[in-house]
């Protein structure tokens, strides 16, 4: 019996020590990981900015008086995803691409029709449902005073 402890103990403390070993390399490649994705943004190099400045004409308000540009949205998609599969995705809402951040994924598509801010709303969930979309938001208007 002593014997089968022993084997059963050295058993045991190769587990264990391959337990360490794997939580190491592990911890390893989420550390280098989130290493790569911090330092993603490049301040030297930002890449493509651009904006469409919404018409007038398109700046609505709801009941409550929320300004927001009647066929905009904003998304965001991973930095990774070239600018033609997101040209593709708007095309495929009868919208196009008017305005990017490269650098963070950023959008600003324009629709060809426009909508009410709950109809809005519910084309971003249904967008957000998309696979390489993050995020979808109504392009909300906002006024700055400067004193």
């Amino acid at each position: 019996m002593s014997k089968r402890k022993t084997i059963i103990n050295k058993l045991l403390a190769v587990i264990f020590i391959c337990a360490v070993i794997l939580s190491a390399v592990l911890t390893a490649i989420l550390v280098r990981k989130y290493i790569k994705n911090k330092n993603r943004f490049d301040k030297d190099h930002p890449g493509e900015i651009s904006f469409l400045v919404t018409e007038p004409e398109h700046i609505s308000s709801d009941q409550y008086d929320i300004k927001y540009a009647d066929n905009e949205m904003l998304i965001v998609v991973n930095p990774k995803i070239n600018k033609k599969r997101v040209q593709n995705l708007a095309k495929s809402y009868n919208a196009k691409v008017v305005g990017r951040i490269e650098q963070t994924g950023d959008y600003q598509i324009q629709f060809e029709n426009s909508y009410t801010r709950e109809e809005l709303e519910a084309l971003c969930s249904e967008i957000e449902g998309e696979d390489i979309v993050e995020s979808a938001s109504v392009n909300y208007m906002i006024t700055v005073f400067l004193l």
